[in-house]
């Protein structure tokens, strides 16, 4: 099935799994997961959007205003053989001024800051054409994100919830060729 992109979606959530974390708090979100069909058998209400890998996505370049991740699991983090290709993926659909969320829980081995700061960092500095700003944050999931139940692939809710933010903005560097 092909599906048409809708310019209007602005945000892209990656690996949303069994939640609709991204169409609840970034308005104009695409919901992507890699699972396939695995996915409609675990998740009761899918939301999906896309079924595609996270490193392989199927938009053209400077798409979206932001890229969501909540509490990742193995892609993009495990190692930094991983986190090159998610994060060159990601800065290729971002706008020139865009910005990756991250949101984690303490439980999720590969979320801890120090692996998301590491990983993100090496990777980030391997690629050119663009600075970036780093910040993480504390939060309380039932305050801010009320009502929402995180969930993992398995459709079973993530206790603790995610309590961690990370922040980073992009700013693509215009390059000017050669004359």
């Amino acid at each position: 099935m092909t599906l048409k992109d809708d310019k209007s979606f602005t945000n892209l959530e990656l690996g949303a799994g069994c939640g609709n974390f991204g169409t609840q708090f970034h308005p104009k979100c695409y919901l992507t997961d890699g699972c396939d069909n695995k996915l409609q058998d675990r998740c009761k209400n899918n939301s999906i959007h896309w079924f595609c890998k996270a490193n392989e996505l199927p938009w053209g370049s400077d798409r979206f205003n932001s890229v969501i991740i909540c509490n990742p699991y193995l892609y993009g983090f495990k190692d930094y053989d991983h986190s090159v290709p998610l994060f060159t993926e990601i800065l290729r659909v971002l706008k020139k001024q865009g910005t990756i969320i991250i949101i984690g829980t303490k439980n999720n081995k590969f979320c801890p800051e120090t692996r998301i700061v590491k990983t993100a960092n090496k990777a980030l500095e391997t690629l050119n054409s663009f600075t970036y700003e780093f910040a993480s944050e504390e939060f309380v999931a039932g305050t801010e994100y009320a009502g929402y139940e995180f969930k993992t692939i398995g459709n079973a809710i993530i206790s603790p919830p995610p309590s961690k933010r990370y922040i980073i903005k992009i700013n693509k560097i215009q390059t000017e060729s050669a004359t």
